[in-house]
């Protein structure tokens, strides 16, 4: 690893591994704490700048639902990430307050959970002090995407795996930088369950279309259901001629403000969401 940093680093543990490559937890001799370091798999030069361009401009927006950048460096094709090691329940099961189970800790992913697409992996919640978790972590997943948007950033793949909450109830945006492009439809890369339907017409990610994901992820915190399964074409599909169901369907005691929400953010219509913003002041006049 010595030859993608100029210091020596040794991985503590891995915390998690896929196609773009490889998370460890380190210790860093010149830092002096715990990290988490991402070297990505092979890259092309074209990727590789477009990736220092987004580290130099992602570095410039703090906030604290955000976890922070470090440091990017990239040699001979192939790139490595230092940022803030954050551990944490992801958001689905914080919110549901479910403790991760023994025979789910297959699906990890990055040191997370990641629902089996098509599985009820929850009890329905319906608990007053669940919806309390939900309101407080979603307003902070809102916040992160605000100060994104706000500064002509999107994140491109929100999804239970990339949202963690700390013990302290603090939910923070992860995977902000990726080897793919968000603004460029023939280099998005995601998950179809939550991606938006404009994503199955090629059309431009936005600031919208991370609105839509969020929506996904309310819908799932409160049911334990995604609202479209199956193929990614069939999702595509589905997400393009019918509108998702109300939460309320699947638990007729969610509170009326909540299925609201919901409903409006699974818009097919990327204009007629709620932005980050909007979803940020809701969220406020609920939680005092």
């Amino acid at each position: 690893m010595q030859g993608l940093i100029e210091i020596p680093i040794e991985p503590l543990r891995t915390l998690g591994e896929g196609r773009s490559g490889v998370v460890y937890e380190v210790e860093h001799p010149e830092r002096r704490g715990r990290y988490a370091l991402k070297v990505f798999a092979r890259l092309g030069d074209d990727a590789l700048a477009r990736m220092k361009a987004d580290f130099d401009a992602l570095t410039k927006v703090a906030h604290p639902n955000l976890v922070k950048l470090l440091d990017f460096r990239a040699e001979s094709g192939r790139a490595r990430l230092l940022m803030e090691l954050v551990s944490g329940l992801d958001f689905v099961h914080f919110c549901r307050g479910e403790a991760v189970e023994e025979d789910e800790r297959e699906h990890l992913f990055f040191g997370q959970v990641v629902q089996p697409l098509g599985r009820s992996a929850f009890a329905t919640m319906d608990d007053e002090g669940a919806f309390l978790r939900l309101r407080r972590a979603l307003s902070d997943v809102a916040s992160g995407l605000a100060a994104l948007h706000a500064n002509d950033r999107i994140h491109g793949d929100v999804r239970p795996s990339n949202v963690l909450v700390e013990p302290n109830g603090r939910a923070l945006l992860l995977d902000l930088l990726s080897e793919h492009a968000p603004s460029s439809p023939e280099r998005f890369a995601g998950t179809a369950a939550y991606m938006a339907p404009e994503h199955g017409q090629g059309m431009v990610a936005g600031p919208a279309t991370d609105m839509y994901s969020l929506g996904v992820l309310l819908f799932e915190a409160i049911t334990g259901e995604l609202p479209f399964v199956g193929s990614g074409r069939e999702i595509f599909i589905r997400k393009n001629t019918v509108s998702a169901p109300r939460p309320s369907l699947l638990l007729p005691q969610v509170p009326a403000d909540l299925d609201e929400l919901t409903f409006r953010l699974l818009d097919r219509r990327p204009a007629a969401r709620p932005t980050a913003d909007e979803v940020v002041a809701k969220l406020s006049t609920s939680l005092g």
